[in-house]
């Protein structure tokens, strides 16, 4: 059967339905969903924000009910499908589906749909923010077959995509514990050193520990100068934040343009994002160009080694310390006078060197390892796409 979803189910946008469904809701939290509690590749949703329901007058509590299907309808994420099994909330960029269940089961809609949402994203164009409202919702069109087979090929898919999620899981777990095992080799490579029988002292700095006896305390701001050099000319080779991958000092392409006055940096100076600094963004550029203002352009002088320099600004330590200063302001950025003050603890050259050689092979496995997980995750959602397709499409005998 094929017909509009108008004619299927209701499909409302916005944060409250038009009638009172108080009457499903037997919790003290509602949830309250966005299109960040939704997942790209499914219909589970991600875990929602609670609002208390004390807070809320019993006599206008308005939600839907559980099984409604949440579709994202505005913003670059149109499309994302969830399906939300108690009944809850949502936002003003969520479409808001109720299945007829006596035509099409709620979540053979959900799948239906999420088989559709790729589809949905590419087709919705974008004045100034893509925008799949209630109205165009109802006019998509739905192939369903008999609610018994509808039975079937949901049970088919919970098993199938079930297996797939928990591979993923592991993955995922696999990746995590591999990201934690870099940052604590790059932290003990930069407060202890490479030697496991050197001499320590306490560093008085509570968030740094003991370090090497022979290290020297300074600061940033004595190792590096502040490159504050500007320019309005676009033409060089441009890095914005979002070339820069979090945590790891790589630069990531992109097509991001360059705005107004930004700073200039030499190859061999290290950038530091200063907005949103627990990000961890800092890289070394390996030729001249023009960054975003929101960069730190630190040049290293001849007793700083600029890749020890990255590793050290780059451990977990430091950016949890800078993480916490700025804690709570909506728009986080980290000054020179902060930043520029951070204690920084300095081996002789030579064995700067050797810790950024050791730091930059040991890292390059870690990241092998974490690319190649990643690729296995990818292709464990590539398998579910098509796992869905062929059973929404009746490719698939179930």
């Amino acid at each position: 059967m094929r017909e509009h979803l108008k004619r299927v189910a209701k499909v409302f946008t916005g944060s409250t339905p038009p009638t009172n469904m108080s009457r499903y809701y037997d919790s003290e939290d509602v949830l309250w969903f966005s299109p960040g509690d939704m997942s790209s590749d499914g219909i589970n949703l991600l875990e929602p924000r609670k609002i208390s329901k004390s807070f809320i007058d019993e006599s206008s509590i308005k939600l839907y009910p559980a099984n409604a299907v949440l579709m994202v309808g505005i913003g670059a994420t149109v499309g994302k499908i969830g399906l939300s099994e108690r009944p809850c909330y949502t936002n003003q960029q969520i479409n808001t589906i109720i299945f007829n269940e006596a035509k099409v089961l709620s979540k053979f809609g959900a799948y239906f749909l999420l088989n559709k949402s790729s589809e949905i994203n590419k087709k919705t164009p974008i004045v100034t923010l893509q925008i799949f409202n209630q109205s165009k919702v109802k006019q998509v069109l739905i192939d369903y077959p008999s609610l018994s087979e509808q039975h079937r090929i949901v049970d088919y898919l919970d098993e199938k995509l079930s297996k797939i999620d928990n591979r993923v899981s592991v993955l995922e777990q696999q990746q995590d514990t591999y990201t934690r095992l870099k940052k604590s080799i790059i932290q003990q490579a930069v407060t202890r050193g490479l030697n496991p029988d050197v001499r320590l002292k306490d560093s008085g700095i509570e968030w740094i520990g003991m370090i090497p006896e022979h290290w020297n305390a300074m600061r940033i701001k004595d190792v590096v100068t502040l490159v504050k050099d500007k320019t309005t000319d676009t033409s060089g080779p441009y890095i914005a934040l979002e070339n820069i991958e979090s945590w790891n000092g790589k630069y990531i392409e992109t097509e991001a343009e360059t705005e107004g006055t930004n700073s200039i940096f030499k190859s061999g100076d290290v950038l530091f994002g200063k907005l949103r600094p627990y990000l961890a963004k800092g890289y070394i550029p390996s030729y001249d160009g023009i960054c975003s203002s929101e960069f730190f352009v630190m040049r290293a002088n001849k007793i700083c080694y600029s890749r020890y320099l990255l590793y050290y600004i780059l451990s977990k330590s430091v950016i949890d310390y800078i993480k916490n200063k700025v804690a709570g302001v909506k728009m986080p950025r980290t000054n020179w006078f902060e930043f520029g003050g951070l204690p920084i603890f300095l081996p002789p050259l030579s064995e700067q060197h050797a810790i950024a050689a050791y730091l930059d092979e040991k890292c390059a496995k870690i990241d092998a390892a974490i690319e190649n997980i990643s690729k296995q995750i990818e292709a464990s959602k590539r398998l579910k796409r098509a796992i869905i397709n062929e059973a929404i499409s009746g490719k698939t005998t179930i």
